[in-house]
């Protein structure tokens, strides 16, 4: 099921199905920068690319999300998709306080994500771009949360435009391997079920992070509730 529904994001977004089934030997951070060795790292390309590799491992370690990056001309702006199972990261992060969601939430939501490895900062355009991708790639079956991820704050102007959207959508703050922040608007939070990502400071009471909090309890993520999907080899087609 996991796997139909992966596919099926795919053939929304109009990716071709060659894109689901990986022939390259990069699947992961590491293995591109392994293959990168001795190219020329300068070029926007190699900086957008590995800014996409560290967002996706920073939502997969720091948040529990499973993700696959799609690339290329016919990715509708998306580079990463796949599921945010919120079920299985509460019930495996916080011990002996096993829970069910309610019906609608059962099923994890698909996610996308919109890599903006700039400088200057993000616009109300790529909020609005965003959108477009949500709408496109939305699934009647269960819900999609689009997520902007940058290298710098986002601004104001940028912060309303999100919050007052009713398409789910959070914004990801990126530094090398690390979420620095992630907000979710209304709409996301409806289907977040409670799911809240809250600042922890360490022992420093400097230094922050984003966690994972379910009714008032901190969830520790685990091998078990950070375990990938299936290789994406295995699509269905």
């Amino acid at each position: 099921m996991k796997l139909l529904s992966q596919a099926l994001v795919c053939r929304r977004l109009l990716i071709p199905n060659s894109r689901c089934k990986s022939t390259s030997a990069i699947t992961d951070l590491a293995s591109f920068l392994k293959t990168s060795q001795g190219k020329d790292q300068t070029t926007s390309t190699f900086r957008g690319t590995l800014f996409e590799w560290q967002t996706c491992e920073a939502l997969q370690k720091g948040m529990g999300m499973q993700l696959r990056r799609t690339g290329g001309r016919s990715d509708r702006g998306v580079d990463l998709y796949g599921e945010w199972p919120i079920e299985t990261i509460i019930n495996h992060g916080i011990k002996g306080k096993e829970r069910t969601l309610s019906t609608s939430s059962s099923t994890p939501p698909c996610v996308i994500v919109q890599c903006k490895n700039i400088k200057s900062g993000c616009t109300p355009d790529h909020i609005r771009s965003l959108v477009g991708a949500v709408v496109l790639a939305n699934d009647s079956t269960r819900d999609t949360i689009g997520i902007l991820a940058g290298v710098r704050p986002f601004t104001r102007e940028v912060t309303e435009h999100f919050m007052g959207s009713n398409v789910p959508l959070g914004l990801a703050r990126i530094k090398d391997t690390s979420v620095q922040s992630l907000l979710f608007n209304a709409a996301a939070d409806d289907v977040l079920q409670g799911l809240m990502v809250v600042t922890e400071y360490n022992a420093d009471g400097i230094t922050q992070e984003p966690v994972l909090m379910y009714d008032g309890m901190t969830i520790k993520l685990n091998e078990s509730s950070l375990r990938l999907p299936p290789s994406s080899s295995n699509a269905v087609s």
